[in-house]
């Protein structure tokens, strides 16, 4: 079974067109490749970019920390890149739970999916 997400998640107050997630963090899905907004939404708080692809149980993940307008950290492409990336966010795990399952990232399969769940957008 597939999974693919494209997003930036961040904690704190839920930008327009975002999904709010527990422990106060919040998701937004990204249409195409690319941080689209990270640098200004990093701007009042950090904010992780992620993807994830994976079919079958193979595939990877990535993900880049910005904080104050600029690139932080970037995570070593893997299995594990989005946890370390909410961790660096200040999301903790509840156990048995990993971070990406404390938030419900598994709820869709899609970034297409996460964009459904939010609705149409104004064009404007």
């Amino acid at each position: 079974m597939a999974y693919e997400l494209t997003a930036l998640i961040g904690v704190g107050s839920v930008p327009t067109g975002a999904v709010a997630l527990p422990q106060g963090a919040w998701l937004l899905p990204l249409c195409d490749d690319g941080p689209h907004g990270a640098e200004a939404f990093s701007l009042d708080g950090a904010v992780a970019y992620v993807t994830a692809a994976f079919f079958g149980g193979v595939g990877e993940q990535a993900a880049t920390l910005y904080r104050h307008g600029r690139v932080e950290r970037e995570f070593a492409t893997g299995y594990h890149a989005i946890n370390e990336a909410l961790a660096a966010l200040g999301i903790t795990a509840e156990s048995p739970r990993d971070a990406f399952d404390t938030l419900g990232l598994g709820r869709y399969r899609h970034t297409e999916d996460w964009l459904r769940a939010i609705g149409p957008r104004p064009l404007i």
